[in-house]
């Protein structure tokens, strides 16, 4: 379990709190934090001959230097499609008949390999105007996306709280069990799942079950890489791992 200690962020915990209620109740199958990074950039390296008296030798030096991105949420989704996530996936938003912008839907996902993934970011509510840790992650969103085929999802745990729900953990302060201020309406999970019901309209050929019919013509994109763990196949963490990612 994520905590305040063996976190980088409060905001971390509080999604992982998020999440945490969403697996509990049947919409998530898994969650990794901090899967292993993907590699954005190589290094670049230069040989060049050392000289010396008896022969010259090969040495290299590091041109640049690589630049690697750690996401810091896998989620592999159980249910939920349409209410808690929707596919990138264009005969989908073609064939569903939506009440508001989709973008309204908490989180994009990708089907690869018959499941539905979502990659997650969290940030601070942060300056209004923006901050640095924003304007680098807008930059990397793009570049995942445009080497990796792969869409992250910015996570502000107030705003996505404030649009759905909040997990029960957040009503408390964080470390003591009295009542926490909170400046925004807030909703149980299952009040918000009362209101989530008519986001997305479907047909009764695709209703409600991602292992419905719908969810089985759902184009699947296995060239989609899948982002590597960093875990062994019994789920601990391995140690020196050094693969970063797998194509199938």
């Amino acid at each position: 379990m994520l905590t305040f200690d063996n976190s980088d962020s409060f905001e971390e915990v509080y999604v992982s709190w998020y999440l945490e209620a969403l697996k509990t109740n049947g919409f998530i199958d898994e969650v990794v934090y901090h899967p292993s990074p993907i590699v954005l950039f190589p290094a670049v390296s230069i040989q060049y001959n050392l000289h010396s008296p008896k022969r010259d030798k090969v040495r290299n030096f590091n041109l640049i230097h690589d630049k690697t991105y750690t996401m810091d949420f896998v989620v592999t989704w159980k249910s939920g499609l349409g209410m808690f996530h929707i596919p990138i996936d264009e005969e989908y938003m073609k064939n569903a008949s939506f009440n508001s912008n989709p973008r309204n839907i908490p989180f994009f996902s990708h089907l690869t390999n018959g499941k539905f993934i979502s990659y997650i970011d969290v940030k601070g509510t942060g300056s209004p105007h923006g901050n640095k840790s924003d304007m680098i992650f807008s930059i990397i969103q793009k570049i995942v996306y445009d080497k990796f085929h792969i869409f992250i999802n910015k996570v502000v745990p107030q705003k996505l709280f404030s649009e759905t729900f909040s997990p029960d953990r957040y009503f408390f302060t964080d470390k003591s069990t009295k009542p926490r201020k909170i400046n925004f309406p807030t909703r149980t999970l299952h009040e918000f799942i009362g209101t989530a019901s008519n986001i997305v309209v479907h047909d009764k050929d695709y209703k409600n079950s991602d292992k419905s019919q719908w969810g089985e013509n759902l184009s699947d994109n296995s060239h989609v890489p899948i982002i590597d763990t960093g875990r062994s196949p019994g789920g601990k963490k391995e140690k020196g791992r050094t693969d970063v990612i797998e194509f199938i």
